[in-house]
């Protein structure tokens, strides 16, 4: 019966008179399943997939909305000549929130144990049956508005294209153990060359840094050997720019005449500087009636701060911060 389906051979049959026990009304155009047809089939002209029970298996949740992913042209034959139509999108119906479920509450970086349910006495339980739920309220659904996914998917998709590619370099590195001893001397000129040659632009998942820089979401331009540090388990997390900010400005308060008494203005200085490539010339220049209207510095944190802890603040900027670090996208 998929097969049918997906070749549109599932005709409908109509039974509203006994002569017409087997006259072929129309061709199927909806299959409800449950639990199937949702992972590895293929049927490619399909518009519409809807979601009405939850999903809490993130890979489920992919190969599901996968079987709308499939590109597809149809053709139309007017009697003049064939009209092609190429299938550009499809719509995904989801009753139970799973997209926003996936979108911002799933944590894709926990470990899940499964284990059995269990009465304490080693006894495993069975899978607690349904109750029946009755609901008398309002149709909210009816509200509820198309929103159309952007270009950069959902999250899930960025998740399981990064995982991925941690998973596989991380595997591809381990096998090797040239490659082991070079990442345990911290040779990563040796990683980065084979990230580049052997796993970026490959059939199927095509990595590369632009794709795992997008799939990250960090909001500065990360260095190979970032994404290397972080697949290997050596890098938690990556820093935004404000992060990278802070920490240098630690670093910055330690230096010889700097007026800790004056914290809040220097910190506000220290960052605005790093993290604003419009307002550094303004301060180089010191320009500083410019600002009178910029939220991002006031003129009373310069004038609190004075010429002398300006000047020590940027030259040591200048000496010691690489800037290019705060590059954004």
């Amino acid at each position: 019966m998929t097969i049918d389906f997906s070749n549109n051979n599932l005709n409908g049959l109509t039974r509203f008179k006994p002569e017409l026990i087997d006259y072929k009304s129309c061709k199927t155009r909806v299959c409800v399943t449950v639990g199937m047809m949702t992972t590895g089939y293929d049927c490619q002209d399909i518009l519409n997939v809807v979601l009405a029970r939850p999903i809490f298996s993130p890979t489920l949740f992919i190969q599901i909305k996968g079987r709308g992913t499939r590109l597809y042209d149809f053709s139309y034959d007017s009697g003049n000549s064939k009209i092609i139509k190429s299938k550009d999108n499809f719509y995904l119906f989801d009753f139970f929130a799973n997209c926003d479920f996936f979108e911002y509450e799933f944590n894709y970086d926990e470990e899940i144990h499964l284990t059995e349910p269990s009465d304490g006495e080693g006894q495993t339980l069975p899978p607690p049956q349904p109750g029946k739920y009755i609901y008398n309220g309002p149709d909210e659904i009816r509200k509820i508005k198309e929103e159309q996914i952007g270009l950069d998917g959902m999250r899930i998709d960025r998740e399981a294209f990064s995982k991925n590619f941690e998973t596989t370099t991380k595997e591809e590195i381990q096998k090797n153990p040239d490659l082991v001893y070079a990442a345990n001397e911290e040779e990563w000129d040796v990683i980065e060359d084979f990230v580049k040659t052997k796993i970026f632009n490959k059939p199927k998942e095509f990595w590369n840094q632009e794709k795992l820089q997008e799939a990250y979401g960090v909001d500065r331009r990360l260095s190979l050997r970032e994404i290397i540090l972080k697949a290997l388990g050596r890098l938690d997390h990556f820093k935004s720019r404000d992060d990278i900010a802070d920490d240098y400005f630690e670093r910055f308060l330690s230096t010889e005449g700097v007026d800790g008494s004056k914290f809040y203005e220097l910190k506000t200085l220290f960052k605005t500087y790093c993290l604003f490539d419009d307002i550094r010339p303004i301060l180089d220049r010191k320009e500083y009636a410019h600002l009178a209207t910029d939220s991002r510095i006031n003129i009373k944190d310069l004038q609190v701060l004075g010429p002398d802890q300006i000047a020590l603040t940027l030259n040591y900027i200048k000496d010691n911060v690489p800037i290019n670090k705060f590059l954004p996208l």
